[in-house]
């Protein structure tokens, strides 16, 4: 089933997004339709370079099963404060959703946290999850973001953002609309003002880096107010003194919610907390960090989690309409849902292939027969490689190994024959006259759980069960000739060369040596005589009067039962002086 995809969840008005569709029945060449629509959407104001909100995409990646385009969107789309949703549809296939945020949507008052503000407002404007005090330095929140297109060379790329902060959680990066993992995919490199790759992104790869920083500092020696607290932060501080007359902190844990920048200072002593060179963090985990002051009771819960079930009504991230974030989910479980998409493994059946040791088309009578099971656990399809869901790479076996082999056929002894081992011997197995069939049925212990892009459990493990095949082997009757016959009956004409399962029409050539005193042929009497016998050296004359004809019972290999058989002799008066070559055809 074809599926849609974006390299990114959201960006801002004039930056650019990547359209993926992906088919894994799909083949080089293929068409899939799309369509992008919004309220008051156009393409001439809203797009660079599109005569239409609707198009095609052509799969030409990943072996045809994949294909992208690009768009261009404009710094008016939308305007002011506000954010457009862009749904893209394509028949057959679940819409999906972008946030095109206007370019001032990060820098609006609705969400700058003023240093009046009361802990209610602050509450407000971040929606209960983020309290944060502004200081004498403004506190904005800037965005910046980055699309690159990777040349399959290189593993790093210059940003054209300054660096503000090596952080690898403060960067949201998608390759191709593929989440990475900020703890083991690229680095922040401050040197070269760079992202890089622990692998190398493949050549055409869309790269898009979007780095999120709170702008917010608490400077050495400056006095900062929250409520009826004051307090005076400088080198050597306590942090418990200065707010001892109005707060008790109690149960730090570590979990980092703040760090403030102290440099030139010795550090500041905060209990409970890290402290490293010139810097300081709070810490909390759990129902760790409680602040009591005489103005205000604030609880503050610093691994915050949702208190009772919520069922979605919006298609947001890796968050869908009716999916249901349980109570207890915490923030960083929260935030990984929706910027991660999830990827689904595909399976690969088990199954078994019988083989033989001869030919499909063997003589009657043959013996030696051996049948080999070639057995295949199948796979299930998808797995993480480099912080990366690879659809290609083998996450593990469908079904786990086999456990017997089961074969049986009509012309084998005590049929059927069960055994652990694939492969089973006949020795005085004959092969019969027409279609020989074998099958064999194996047997496997059930198979492991399937995992998803997340690591949660997909579908079901394939219960314990079986498979089977079979094949044929056809018995024929051989034709034969050659000259000087030395007997007139079974073994005689046996051992001339023969032409296995000759039929009308069938043609051979007998190349007769100087000093041959006969020529002859035989075939099954169930065929029609002898249609034509050609002597080459002779201007391609028809020679087939000159042949005698007489049956004769031919047996198969192995003395299988003999038939008759339609002999033709033509022995000259005297013996063949020179080379000679006859075209029979029956």
């Amino acid at each position: 089933m074809a599926f849609l995809t974006l390299n990114t969840s959201y960006i801002a008005a004039g930056e650019t997004f990547r359209l993926i569709i992906t088919d894994p029945e799909g083949t080089l060449g293929d068409t899939l339709p799309y369509t992008l629509s919004a309220p008051g959407l156009n393409f001439t104001s809203h797009f660079v370079g599109e005569d239409s909100l609707s198009g095609i995409v052509t799969l030409g990646t990943n072996d045809g099963r994949s294909g992208f385009k690009d768009f261009v969107t404009t710094a008016d789309m939308p305007t002011g404060e506000e954010f457009m949703t862009l749904t893209v549809s394509s028949p057959g296939m679940n819409d999906i959703y972008l946030n095109v945020y206007s370019v001032n949507h990060y820098l609006t008052p609705k969400t700058k946290i003023e240093l009046g503000d009361t802990f209610d407002v602050w509450r407000k404007k971040t929606n209960g999850f983020i309290a944060r005090l502004d200081t004498i330095e403004d506190s904005t929140s800037e965005i910046k973001s980055q699309t690159i297109i990777g040349d399959g060379v290189n593993n790093e790329f210059t940003l054209n953002f300054p660096i503000v902060s090596v952080d690898t959680h403060l960067y949201v990066v998608h390759i191709d609309g593929i989440a990475q993992n900020p703890d083991i995919a690229y680095t922040i490199s401050n040197l070269n003002n760079s992202i890089v790759f622990s692998e190398i992104p493949i050549s055409d790869s869309s790269i898009s880096v979007i780095h999120r920083y709170e702008v917010s500092k608490i400077a050495r020696d400056t006095v900062s107010t929250w409520g009826s607290i004051t307090g005076t932060l400088s080198n050597q501080t306590d942090l418990i003194s200065v707010l001892s007359d109005k707060v008790s902190v109690t149960s730090l844990q570590p979990l980092s919610i703040e760090t403030y920048d102290l440099s030139g200072g010795a550090g500041v002593n905060v209990v409970g907390a890290n402290n490293t060179g010139d810097s300081f963090s709070i810490v909390s985990a759990g129902s760790g960090l409680t602040v009591t002051t005489a103005d205000d009771i604030i609880t503050l819960d610093a691994q915050v989690t949702t208190i009772s079930d919520i069922t979605s009504d919006v298609d947001v991230g890796g968050i869908s309409k009716t999916d249901i974030v349980p109570s207890g989910t915490s923030l960083q479980e929260f935030i990984t849902q929706m910027l991660s998409q999830t990827y689904y493994p595909t399976f690969v059946l088990p199954s078994v292939n019988l083989t033989d040791n001869i030919a499909a088309t063997v003589e009657v009578g043959t013996l030696g027969l051996t049948l080999t099971a070639n057995y295949n656990a199948g796979a299930i399809n998808g797995d993480i490689s480099g912080g990366i869901w690879d659809p290609n790479l083998k996450q593990a076996d469908r079904a786990d190994v086999a456990t017997q082999y089961t074969f049986s056929g009509t012309t084998i002894a005590s049929s059927p024959v069960t055994q652990a081992g694939n492969s089973l011997a006949l020795p005085t197995t004959t092969i019969e006259e027409g279609v020989n069939t074998f099958n064999v049925v194996t047997d496997h212990d059930a198979g492991p759980q399937p995992l998803d892009s997340l690591g949660a459990a997909f579908d079901s493990p394939l219960p314990s069960g079986d498979v089977s095949d079979e094949l044929t082997v056809n018995g024929k009757r051989n034709a034969f000739y050659g000259v000087d016959l030395a007997s007139i009956d079974s073994a005689g004409v046996r051992a001339l060369t023969s032409k296995l399962n000759p039929s009308n029409g069938t043609s051979f050539t007998i190349n007769i040596p100087a000093g041959a005193t006969d020529v002859v042929f035989a075939y099954p009497a169930t065929l029609r005589d002898v249609d034509s016998v050609i002597y080459v050296e002779g201007l391609n004359a028809e020679t087939k009067t000159a042949f005698s004809q007489q049956t004769v019972n031919v047996e198969g290999a192995n003395s299988y039962t003999a038939i008759g058989y339609k002999l033709y002799t033509f022995t000259p008066a005297n013996p063949f002086g020179a080379t000679a070559t006859y075209i029979v055809t029956i």
